[in-house]
């Protein structure tokens, strides 16, 4: 029998087999392509990921600041050469300069904050320059970097243009009487945008972060009824002559008293054949409306300083044809749109303001035969002297304000009339019958009426403006005297529309903003103070319309379902009105 030899196979190669080598080969090439696309995909996204990082890093610091900034802002401007600072030159170009205007006390302390796009190695950024006691020996500039990663400029861009590449200032609510609020856009060097709002005298009210690296873009600050407003009165000798003098005296001094009490700030600007400040005499100056003043008393006065020259006209010749600021001027000396919309926004040499309008309510009685160029010489045709009212009002449109106008007199249903007005403001007519009744006066730009109806239309104006709203301010009684709380001083108002902070460091008065149902004239409404620093006692409420008292529609003292004392006091408001209330309170 033959025996097979097996033999142990102790000695085998160490190394691989030809097909072992070939797996191995294929396995490590997957593996080190898997690796080497890893590593160059961390090499190309490297300096996307930093360049993210930076940004976000930007938009905390920008969210610091500007938000602040926006909410406590009474006026902006956006002119690349424009400095509030007088001591030292700032540098790079102006994006966003806001002024802050404390309006407490018996004089206006301004604080301005200049956002500037500068290039500093070759490197855009957006720097934040704080000017306090601007223009004075005291004078400082307090610089703060916020953001680093901003785009350079684009092909042919200077310094005296906007960098709107890099933030851009965009009006809000153009469909209303004035812009409300502003809203500010901010780009990024690797494209990315976010954007941020803000309204003047909204300081109690901050904007909340978004999680997603930005901010809530609110659709409306804590109320429209605010800011500058330039009202523009036609009185060339033509009104008179109509009979329309005294109408549209009164019209206007009750326009401004219904304002009166809430955190408006308003001048009063005449033309003729050439425009002229009636006060105040300032150029670019308001009279704050918040507080009862010899200002508010001195605009009035001006209007009434006009003569009642009514029908009188033809029987004496009392004024030269010149612009003397005090009598309507000569019959036949000229009616010059262009002028009276020049001089709310800009000075002699066509530079804009500090502070311009936000809404400029222009009342006229007839057509322009004048421009700026023919102020002093003779009669221009109609349609030169309107296109160029109509190139003016475009310049004033481009500082962020609204025009609206206001044809009244012996013209107002003249079909010339009406289309060359509307072709300068903007062509919907005002319907009180529209909305239900509600009228439309909130969307529209051109209003008209008689001499005798001016003051109605100029009521639905103001209704847009400030209509069912209500300013609180706070006062302390000592002695049987009013006097201001100290500055440092914060209170909380419950409302039915939401808690109000007013932080006396910051702001001098708080608007409530009511709605109004279709057809409904008024509402009761509750303003409750449940949060007030100690030694202070809540007394009661006072509130006021056009300057009158009105304690008659405040009920106090008010009580819960369990008959408990409630601070605070039940108002009767209309929808029409804007009410002025003193909350009181007395040392403990």
């Amino acid at each position: 029998m033959r025996h097979r030899d097996d033999h142990l196979r102790t000695d085998r190669d160490h190394g691989f087999s030809v097909p072992e080598l070939l797996v191995s080969i294929v396995v490590a090439g997957t593996i080190m392509s898997a690796v080497c696309a890893a590593l160059i995909v961390v090499l190309r996204t490297a300096p996307d990921a930093e360049q993210r990082v930076a940004v976000s890093k930007d938009i905390s610091f920008v969210q610091t600041w500007l938000p602040v900034d926006l909410a406590s802002a009474s006026a902006t401007n956006t002119d690349p050469v424009h400095s509030p600072a007088t001591s030292t030159v700032l540098p790079g170009t102006n994006a966003l300069t806001i002024t802050r205007v404390d309006i407490s006390g018996s004089t206006t302390e301004q604080f301005h904050v200049a956002y500037r796009y500068v290039n500093v190695g070759n490197h855009w950024r957006l720097i934040r320059y704080e000017i306090r006691a601007a223009g004075t020996p005291q004078e400082r500039v307090i610089p703060v970097g916020v953001a680093h990663e901003l785009p350079a400029p684009p092909p042919g861009w200077t310094p005296d243009q906007k960098p709107i590449h890099a933030l851009e200032v965009r009006s809000r609510n153009q469909v209303v009487l004035k812009p409300i609020g502003e809203d500010v856009v901010i780009t990024f060097d690797n494209g990315e945008t976010f954007s941020t709002g803000g309204a003047g005298l909204s300081e109690d009210e901050f904007l909340p972060s978004d999680p997603n690296l930005g901010f809530v873009d609110p659709s409306a600050p804590p109320s429209r009824c605010g800011g500058t407003i330039t009202l523009v009165l036609d009185t060339s000798g033509s009104v008179p002559l109509n009979n329309g003098g005294v109408q549209l005296e009164n019209a206007a001094t009750e326009f401004i008293d219904l304002f009166r009490g809430t955190p408006v700030r308003i001048n009063v600007v005449g033309f003729d054949r050439a425009a002229y400040r009636m006060y105040p005499t300032a150029a670019g100056s308001f009279v704050s409306l918040l507080n009862p003043s010899s200002e508010i008393t001195a605009a009035r006065n001006r209007i009434t300083q006009l003569d009642n020259r009514d029908g009188n006209w033809n029987q004496s010749n009392p004024d030269a044809p010149t612009v003397d600021g005090v009598h309507w001027d000569q019959i036949g000396s000229g009616t010059n749109w262009e002028s009276g919309l020049h001089m709310p926004f800009f000075d002699g040499t066509g530079n804009p303001f500090p502070t311009t309008p936000d809404l400029v309510v222009f009342v006229t009685d007839g057509e322009p035969n004048r421009n700026i160029a023919n102020a002093g010489g003779s009669n221009i045709s109609t349609s030169v002297a309107v296109a160029s009212a109509q190139s003016k009002a475009n310049e004033g449109r481009r500082t962020s304000a609204r025009i609206i106008g206001v044809l009244v007199g012996a013209d107002f249903n003249r079909t010339s009339a009406i289309n060359n007005l509307k072709s300068v403001v903007g062509s919907v007519e005002y319907d009180p019958a529209a909305n239900g009744g509600g009228g439309n006066a909130a969307d529209a730009d051109f209003f008209r009426a008689a001499f005798v109806n001016t003051a109605t239309v100029l009521r639905a104006i103001m209704a847009a403006e400030c209509g069912g709203t209500i300013t609180l301010q706070k006062r302390v009684e000592i002695g049987g005297v009013l006097q201001d709380v100290p500055d440092d001083s914060r209170w909380n108002f419950s409302t039915d529309i939401g808690d109000r902070l007013l932080d006396r460091s910051v702001t001098a008065s708080v608007t409530l903003d009511y709605s109004f149902n279709t057809g409904q004239a008024s509402k009761t409404v509750r303003i409750v103070e449940d949060g007030a620093p100690a030694g202070f006692v809540f007394d009661r409420i006072e509130c006021s319309k056009a300057g009158v008292p009105i304690s008659g529609r405040v009920t106090q003292p008010i009580t819960d379902p369990d008959g408990q004392l409630i601070l605070g006091a039940d108002v009767l408001l209309q929808a029409d009105e804007a009410l002025s209330c003193l909350v009181i309170s007395r040392p403990a």
